[in-house]
């Protein structure tokens, strides 16, 4: 009597679940990014009125910073839980006022930035440093590890570096597309009306300096 010989799973369908949960890091990556009124207010004084490519790029830097500060935030906690566990609050109430003192700096400097002309080719080396190093700050901020922590309930190793990769991915890819549209908008824009360019640097200066000082008070002030 013959039997039938017993295979296991394809190699497609063992690559099946890594796809399914890389889209799903994919689309929190994204939504987490996108939803973040403090993440929006620190990449717009920064981008209006610079080209589309200069713009995106920022974008790109800011979401790569911020997405390897979580995963380094992530990490630590993971390999001292059981010593940290207790100073996230702590933690938590003093990232935020960094972040808000942050964003009162990036809206101070787009409102300085917006009394100088642009220059649409050229940008000092420091600003892209400068933009990776702001995403990353907002990065390490405890909240942001509720987005990563689904990594550590997936089964195996390579569907939680799916998952993260695939987060990093879509923060980038969210930020480059966000800063673009901001890019390419406002420069269209400023070509048919010169001095809204100005205004609009003014007022999203204005924006990170509020929402600023509403993180630094709500944080110090334990509210």
């Amino acid at each position: 009597m013959s039997t039938t010989p017993q295979t296991g799973p394809s190699p497609i369908q063992s690559f099946h679940p890594l796809i399914q949960t890389a889209w799903t890091g994919l689309v929190t990556g994204v939504l987490h990014t996108m939803t973040g009124p403090d993440h929006l207010a620190s990449l717009a004084p920064l981008t209006i009125g610079r080209s589309r490519v200069q713009s995106a790029l920022l974008g790109a830097l800011w979401g790569a910073g911020h997405g390897t500060g979580q995963l380094l935030l992530g990490s630590i906690f993971l390999l001292f839980k059981e010593n940290i566990e207790h100073l996230l609050p702590l933690l938590s109430r003093w990232s935020g006022t960094l972040v808000g003192l942050i964003l009162v700096l990036i809206g101070a400097h787009g409102l300085h930035e917006s009394l100088l002309p642009i220059d649409g080719e050229a940008m000092e080396f420091t600003s892209y440093i400068g933009t990776y190093i702001n995403g990353f700050t907002f990065g390490l901020q405890p909240d942001a590890l509720m987005m990563i922590l689904p990594a550590l309930a997936l089964p195996s190793r390579a569907a939680a570096a799916s998952f993260l990769g695939a987060f990093l991915l879509g923060t980038i890819a969210a930020m480059a597309t966000y800063a673009a549209g901001i890019g390419a908008a406002s420069e269209a824009l400023g070509k048919r009306m010169p001095w809204l360019t100005q205004r609009l640097s003014q007022i999203s200066g204005i924006v990170a300096i509020l929402l600023g000082l509403f993180f630094v008070v709500t944080n110090v002030l334990g509210l």
